[in-house]
This record gives structure tokens, C-alpha cells and sequence, in this order.
């Protein structure tokens, strides 16, 4: 019997008008390898940066970027622009009002510190629990995220329910013992209730 349910949260809760990666990938001509999203996220999202600058540096210094100011401000406007830019999809407050009234709810997702669900979105306080990579020191689809969202819910793997756009982070949830809905925002809460009630969850 699923106890809560653990969402991600950008492009299956909330969306950017265009995704921070892309763009500075594009800028910086990097080129798109299976690796890329690895190397980005563990870059700037497995520590809580005290600026946006630091984490600017970081994220060059990965990539083999200069350390230029050019560079440092076209990457922090991309990461700013990006977050006052982002929004949660239509659906997401009614569905997860819905599923507050019987199940724990978590997020777990791998982001930086100035790209987090922004108060105004109105949905922080569904929320029992919510885990950033940089909290976790973790990058999903590591177990080491996975433990950390559950150990904080006091809900074991087995009775935990996972959504997220990437299929590698459902592999390992389900590695881990979790139940996993391999779900994109955009497809609507309409898709998102089926695939919630084949594990017999229901808002």
C-alpha cells in the first residue's frame, strides 16, 4: 500500500520556458553527449552555492570554460532568467491538493540553488518533505537521493511512489524499492491520475 508519493519536480511539476542546460550548452558550443546532464549536475547542483557567481565558476571550470566575466554573466543571467521564467503546469496544484489529503507528499530533485520552487507558484506547502540535490549531497538517479527522501519521510521504499520525467531516475527508483510512474509534465494531470491509479493511489 503506496504510503506517499515523491515527485521531481522541473519538467514533471514545473517547467522553464526554455531549459538552463540547453541553453548554455548552446552558447558555449558543447557538445551533446550522454554525459552532458551528469557532468552539468554535479557541477552546480551537488553543493548550496553563497553566490551565483561561485557557482558560474564552477560550472566553467567543468566544462573548461574560461573564467571570464562575459562568461560568468552569461551564465548567471541564464540561471536567473530561467527560475523568474519557470512556472508549475496548470495542473499541478489541484492534483497535488488531491493527493495531500491521504498520502505524504515529497519532492526530490536534482536543481541548484537558485533554480527551487518559488513561493509564489503556491504549492510549497503540499509538501511534507522536500529534498534538493545540494541538501542530499546526492545527484538521482544515485540510491543516495532516494534514501534521503525516504529516510526524511519515515515511509520505507516499498510503500513510496516516484514521478519523474527520466527514465534512468525510475530505473533506479525501482532498483531501490521504490514504485516508479515514468511521467512528463506536459502530458496533463488527466495522464498523470491513470497512471497514479494503477498503483491504486487516487486523489
Amino acid at each position: 500500500m503506496i504510503e506517499a508519493v515523491v515527485f521531481d519536480l522541473w519538467y514533471t511539476l514545473a517547467q522553464k520556458e526554455r531549459g538552463t542546460s540547453s541553453v548554455l550548452r548552446g552558447h558555449f558550443d558543447i557538445p551533446d553527449s550522454p554525459t552532458f546532464m551528469a557532468e552539468y549536475e554535479t557541477a552546480i547542483q551537488l553543493q548550496e552555492w553563497a553566490s551565483v557567481t561561485e557557482m558560474a565558476q564552477s560550472f566553467l571550470q567543468a566544462f573548461k570554460l574560461g573564467v571570464t566575466p562575459a562568461n560568468v554573466s552569461f551564465f548567471t543571467t541564464a540561471i536567473i532568467e530561467g527560475a523568474q521564467g519557470a512556472k508549475p503546469y496548470d495542473w499541478v496544484p489541484e492534483v497535488l491538493h488531491g493527493l495531500s489529503e491521504n498520502y505524504k507528499l515529497a519532492l526530490l530533485s536534482n536543481t541548484s540553488t537558485y533554480e527551487v520552487i518559488d513561493p509564489s507558484w503556491g504549492i510549497a506547502d503540499y509538501f511534507n518533505e522536500v529534498v534538493y540535490s545540494w541538501e542530499a549531497e546526492a545527484i538521482k538517479p544515485s540510491a543516495k537521493s532516494f534514501q534521503a527522501v525516504c529516510s526524511r519521510l519515515g515511509v520505507p521504499p516499498k510503500k513510496c511512489l516516484f514521478v519523474d520525467d527520466c527514465l534512468a531516475n525510475i530505473e533506479a527508483a525501482r532498483e531501490f524499492g521504490m514504485k516508479a510512474v515514468h511521467f512528463k509534465g506536459f502530458d496533463g494531470g488527466d495522464v498523470l491520475k491513470k497512471e497514479l491509479k494503477k498503483y491504486d493511489v487516487y486523489l
